[in-house]
């Protein structure tokens, strides 16, 4: 599922004065199944002195830094930071109206900066963001860019900064502008990107123009697929189809008997299967390896790191080891997103 930006983003929030005090958007409502990204761009106090910048909201979430540039040199302060928080996931509602606000961690904020704050639709959960990363500082003017080393499938957001003047920095071919601000009152430029396309190895991204700057670059990777035509049946001994919603990378079996016999085919990453109750993790490594899963309370968390392509789940032996087939329950795949 490709990743898409949400028309629930907040409008940027920027500042041109002393950032001592926390600089909070506009309250807004993700929508459900929406991974949120905070983008900041800020000045520190001095060239000299590192400054940190920390991401919180008003329904007290939980953020995660993905990527922090920030060293300080004779020439340039200040940090470009890239972090992440879930909005609603799968199957969940969406968390609420909210704000998000950016402070001053550690170190002495400048004057200037922006808060980009965006939601995406088709990001994977928070936990499993564990893309590529990269950052820069250029303390003498060079081209503001640097080469990301990510996967395929996936997107690239990121935060830079023009220390030397408010001009604009002109994107490369293949890296759109985020919402930007030339802050004419400080003379800086504050700098939000993303990939224009879809990630597929390693590339560079940012800017063409040469200046004093930093840029943080995060990958963040697509998550549920949600399936809805077959694609990804389960095949039932009766040849009946389930309703099927597919995580890529965790789903869950709800309403299974006390055991069931499953094979697995077209799977190109090892399975982990966790019954919450009691049972200890089983990896599945060969791609048609059976396995009877015991779920003494109705539900086996299936977590399905990296897989491609499409999953079919089959009875090898035709026949789910229930005791009596009018026992049979409904079984069907889930995501699994933890808020």
């Amino acid at each position: 599922m490709a990743i898409t930006e949400d028309t629930t983003n907040p409008a940027i929030k920027t500042w041109t004065g002393a950032w001592t005090s926390a600089q909070t958007t506009a309250s807004f409502t993700a929508a459900a199944n929406t991974l949120i990204v905070a983008i900041l761009s800020a000045a520190g106090g001095s060239p000299s002195l590192t400054v940190t910048g920390a991401i919180s909201d008003s329904l007290s979430g939980g953020w995660t830094l993905l990527k922090r540039q920030n060293t300080a040199g004779t020439n340039i302060g200040g940090t470009c930071e890239v972090w992440i928080r879930n909005g609603g996931g799968v199957n969940t509602a969406a968390p609420g109206a909210m704000t998000v606000s950016a402070v001053v961690a550690s170190g002495t904020g400048g004057t200037g900066g922006q808060l980009n704050v965006l939601c995406l639709l088709g990001a994977d959960i928070t936990a499993n963001q564990n893309g590529a990363t990269a950052g820069a500082t250029f303390n003498n003017a060079a081209a503001v860019q640097v080469s990301v080393a990510a996967g395929t499938g996936g997107k690239i957001y990121g935060a830079a900064l023009n220390w030397s003047t408010s001009t604009a920095l002109t994107v490369l071919g293949n890296t759109s502008d985020s919402r930007s601000t030339s802050d004419a009152t400080n003379g800086d430029w504050w700098g939000s990107f993303k990939s224009t396309g879809d990630t597929a190895g390693t590339a560079t991204y940012g800017y063409s123009t040469s200046v004093i700057g930093h840029i943080a670059a995060a990958e963040i990777k697509t998550g549920v697929l949600l399936v809805g035509g077959g694609s990804v049946p389960f095949i039932g001994p009766l040849g009946f189809m389930s309703p099927v919603q597919v995580g890529r990378r965790a789903i869950q079996l709800w309403g299974l008997p006390a055991a069931v016999d499953v094979a697995f085919t077209g799977v190109t990453a090892s399975l982990v299967f966790a019954a919450p109750v009691g049972a200890a993790s089983v990896d599945i490594t060969g791609p048609t390896a059976a396995l009877v899963l015991a779920a003494p309370a109705g539900v086996i968390a299936v977590t399905l790191p990296g897989l491609t392509g499409s999953l079919v789940f089959a009875a090898p032996t035709g026949s789910v080891n229930t005791g009596a087939a009018a026992a049979l329950p409904e079984i069907v795949l889930r995501p699994r997103v933890a808020c």
